[in-house]
């Protein structure tokens, strides 16, 4: 309980409380090794997607990795960056829901509101709060 009610005041701080660096590191790291994953898949992409939208995916889990590895090499921004990396578990709906269509398989409707509610509760509202307390420090 402790730990929570710090995490405010970690998000501003760039080095991470030392009980916590360990677990930052950890997040950071498999954030970074799973953006460097979505690069080379996204990289040998053949779906009939348009060149551009492809590129532009690509290059966004890029700047991920290049801002997930400074963050582990200098050892600052931990604890901003993992939380930020919620967000990954709303990717992964719309992961599923793509991979149900190129099976030909149309997604059901627990997975539309899984999609939906995972964007309000994991992407938005933590993406939101960290907006706020960046633009209130």
């Amino acid at each position: 309980v402790a730990t929570i009610s710090a995490l405010p005041a970690s998000l501003k701080q760039p080095i991470s409380p030392p009980n916590l660096t360990n677990f930052a590191r950890a997040v950071v790291g498999t954030a970074a090794g799973l953006a460097s994953l979505r690069v080379w898949k996204l990289s040998n992409e053949k779906r009939g997607q348009t060149a551009t939208r492809v590129q532009f995916e690509a290059l966004t889990y890029a700047i991920s990795l290049i801002l997930a590895a400074s963050a582990l090499y200098y050892d600052v921004w931990l604890i901003a960056i993992g939380v930020s990396q919620i967000s990954e578990a709303h990717s992964l709906t719309l992961r599923v829901r793509s991979m149900l269509i190129d099976a030909k398989r149309l997604p059901g409707p627990a997975l539309w509101v899984s999609s939906w509610t995972s964007f309000f509760l994991l992407r938005l509202v933590p993406h939101a709060l960290m907006l706020y307390l960046f633009v209130t420090a």
